[in-house]
């Protein structure tokens, strides 16, 4: 009998399961298929792992995680004839109440990610123990972890994640037998990430969806399961929030140490989701993201300066880097403007078309520059990696932020006139960027300006990001050489599943 056919509506897929959506209700049901981590391949195994998903979820979700029912064969839920298969009834949740679709909103602050780190911080403090933290267990499972995801990357990418995970297994062994000792190692959640926490509108923390089908993944060191959501929320460009909830977490879980393991587990984490969207796609965009976040985990701080003209595409590219490196970003256009007291979507008397004058005159473009090398040295100071959005048109500018940081990156980014043009006419209509550069200036600008002589980096502002960001990111791992020993970086090879 069609599992379908006991429901009105079809299912949605994942390549575990089926959840069909039945007024208030949902039925989750497993997939008979079988991975090398999973195995559902069995009637029997499939009813015995719902039951033990419901048990265990509901010491988070006890409300939402209802039953299991038996589909049988006469065509009903608990009918009377023989099971045909089995189906966690939970309550419905509600799709735009996700966390992952909250931040895609921008709806989530950082009062939202500390409930989240108080009701994680409760659960680890009643959850049993489990021996699962000695320096041995957690190689093992690091770096097969590791092994699994070599297919899908870069040799020079795999090289750098396996010097990281060696050099940090090695300084850190006494601090994992410490933990371990101290009773930090729980049997937790095992795979907390935002697509499985809930924040409905009646004030409830759902952390659901624990991993019930292997006890070794879901159980560790509670500074894994902290790593896991505050590595999704920075691949997600959400940084700050990721700093509000492991500092809650911390504090209320009075685990200082913590933070010394969080870049070691927040690797970690990135290449175990790397890997399964690999996995079921090595094509797959969101893999390419998981392992990028992977290799610039832990990496010393970097200062990477976007060089060009107006309207090339410094600022869009800055954005996609920065939620890339968890980065801090400087525009000279909103600099200049705060400089002088203005909105930074006020427009200027000319404007720069007004060429050399008020706000764009050379004092005024000295001290915008020499306020943007100040707070870039206070973001690297504070351990960001930080980004300068400017054009940079003459080598003197350039040349000031050389030293700012051990490891600096010019990126030239050009981009054909003929969309500059159009987009710098758009962006003039619609008055919501803080460029006040017109087409006129855009000319000047152009005959004044002097591109680097050997950049770094070189990026089409009229194309796809993505093998810039491949680029960057390996560069940016590999800069702390103290102990990374990967062969150079082939700036013309960007991420290819192998």
């Amino acid at each position: 009998m069609q599992i379908r056919a006991f429901f009105e509506s079809g299912p949605i897929e994942t390549y575990t399961h089926w959840v069909f959506l039945t007024g208030d209700r949902a039925y989750k049901i497993k997939r008979p298929v079988k991975f090398p981590f999973l195995d559902y391949s069995t009637l029997a195994r499939r009813k015995a792992l719902c039951f033990e998903e419901v048990r265990l979820n509901r010491r988070l979700a006890p409300e939402v995680y209802r039953r299991v029912a038996v589909l049988t064969d006469d065509g009903r839920i608990d009918g009377n004839g023989a099971p045909v298969e089995y189906a966690i009834e939970m309550e419905r949740l509600p799709a735009d109440r996700m966390l992952d679709c909250l931040l895609g909103a921008d709806q989530v602050r950082a009062a939202d990610v500390e409930r989240i780190a108080d009701v994680l911080a409760a659960f680890h403090a009643r959850a049993p123990r489990v021996d699962l933290g000695s320096p041995e267990q957690i190689r093992t499972i690091v770096e097969g972890n590791l092994r699994d995801s070599r297919p899908f990357l870069p040799a020079d990418w795999h090289a750098i994640l396996r010097d990281a995970v060696q050099h940090d297994l090695e300084r850190h062994a006494t601090l994992f037998r410490r933990r371990a000792d101290e009773g930090r190692i729980r049997d937790g959640h095992g795979d907390l990430h935002a697509r499985n926490i809930c924040l409905p509108a009646d004030g409830r923390v759902v952390l659901y969806d624990c991993i019930e089908f292997n006890a070794d993944l879901r159980g560790g060191d509670v500074a894994a399961e902290v790593a896991f959501l505050s590595m999704d929320l920075r691949r997600g460009g959400h940084g700050d929030l990721a700093r509000a909830f492991v500092a809650r977490y911390t504090d209320g879980a009075r685990d200082q140490e913590l933070a010394t393991l969080l870049p070691f587990y927040e690797r970690h984490r990135a290449c175990v989701r790397g890997f399964v969207a690999a996995e079921r796609d090595p094509d797959d965009p969101e893999a390419r993201a998981y392992f990028r976040r992977a290799l610039v985990t832990g990496a010393a701080p970097t200062a990477i300066l976007l060089s060009g003209l107006p309207g090339t595409g410094k600022s869009t590219l800055a954005r996609t880097l920065a939620r890339t490196l968890d980065a801090q970003v400087l525009r000279s256009d909103a600099v200049r403007k705060e400089l002088f007291n203005l909105d930074p979507l006020a427009r200027t008397a000319g404007g720069p078309d007004s060429t050399d004058e008020g706000i764009y005159s050379p004092d005024a473009t000295r001290g915008t520059y020499a306020a943007l090398h100040d707070r870039a040295a206070a973001g690297l100071a504070a351990g960001r990696h930080v980004i300068i959005d400017a054009t940079f048109g003459r080598e003197v500018h350039r040349r000031a932020f050389a030293d700012i940081a051990p490891y600096t990156a010019v990126v030239l980014v050009t981009c054909d006139e003929e969309i500059v043009r159009a987009r710098i006419e758009s962006r003039a209509r619609r008055g919501h960027d803080p460029s006040d550069a017109g087409w006129d200036y855009y000319k000047v600008a152009r005959d004044r300006f002097e591109p680097p002589r050997d950049p770094e980096f070189v990026h089409d502002g009229a194309g796809s990001a993505e093998l810039t960001l491949d680029l960057i990111a390996a560069w940016v791992a590999a800069t702390d050489r103290t102990f990374v020993r990967c062969p150079p970086i082939d700036r013309r090879e960007g991420f290819r599943a192998r």
